[in-house]
């Protein structure tokens, strides 16, 4: 009998710890629609699952008309432990506008510290959606294992995943380039896959090349250093903080700013 129940008590320690390992494996992903008559999905793993497999349960009950709508380089796939990040790398950004406000408020550049608030305001009035993955080709990530990444708990335990249909909106993101705050030598855009280039604009220096930033589904929140492009990212520039706005400490914050504003949607809602 003392037998049987340590089998019991063993068997049932074995099941408890069978269970625990499979929540600590288990993989939840959350999908939305932006722009298309479909309900949100919720999808459930058991295990680490790679994105093709989601991909395709997330599209399996669309019909051919929606799936063909998917605009793909929209696509996103991000995690709740990434928006953490973002949101804690967005907080640290406002407060180092607030100081910088602040700065020109004291020593009386108005036209400065207008630029800068007008900024700060701008950044937390948008909405966001942070991903590892920024634009998405569904093809590729058949075809190729690097396109085709394992989704873990080491990433997130909930993954969001955005497939928005028709084309961008455009955002009304930077500073108006007529004013005094903003650059008057570099332009930025971004395109959809997060990548970030600094253009040059003026007239002592548009023959330059533009310089390139690399986003990284490996470090989503920091572009890779940059070097020099020569086919700039064709999207619509935008203007940040001149130079002369920038005082010591704060020559990183245009690079910064962009970084914070690729993760911006602007696909339809």
């Amino acid at each position: 009998m003392k037998q049987l129940a340590i089998i019991t008590v063993l068997a049932l320690c074995s099941l408890t710890a069978s269970f625990a390992a499979l929540a600590q494996s288990a993989v939840k992903v959350q999908v939305e629609y932006p722009g298309m008559q479909q309900q949100a999905l919720t999808l459930n793993y058991p295990q680490p699952v790679r994105l093709n497999t989601v991909l395709q349960d997330a599209t399996h009950d669309l019909s051919a008309e929606q799936f063909s709508a998917i605009n793909w380089s929209l696509g996103r796939l991000g995690s709740d432990k990434l928006t953490d990040k973002f949101n804690q790398r967005h907080r640290e950004l406002e407060q180092r506008l607030n100081d910088l406000e602040l700065f020109w408020q004291q020593r009386g550049y108005h036209n400065y510290r207008s630029g800068v608030n007008y900024l700060r305001r701008q950044l937390n009035e948008l909405q966001y959606s942070p991903a590892y993955y920024m634009g998405l080709d569904y093809d590729r990530t058949k075809l190729r294992l690097q396109s085709n990444p394992i989704l873990s708990q080491a990433d997130g335990n909930t993954f969001y995943l955005r497939l928005p249909a028709g084309a961008a909106t455009r955002l009304d993101i930077g500073l108006d380039e007529a004013s005094a705050a903003s650059s008057a030598s570099f332009a930025y855009s971004v395109a959809k896959n997060g990548d970030i280039a600094r253009i040059p604009v003026a007239l002592y220096n548009r023959h330059e090349t533009p310089v390139c930033f690399y986003h990284s589904a490996h470090q989503p929140l920091q572009n890779q250093a940059g070097e020099r492009c020569k086919n700039a990212i064709n999207t619509e520039q935008f203007y940040l903080l001149h130079q002369h706005a920038l005082p010591q400490g704060y020559q990183d914050l245009n690079q910064r700013i962009a970084e914070i504003l690729k993760f911006a949607i602007g696909d339809a809602q």
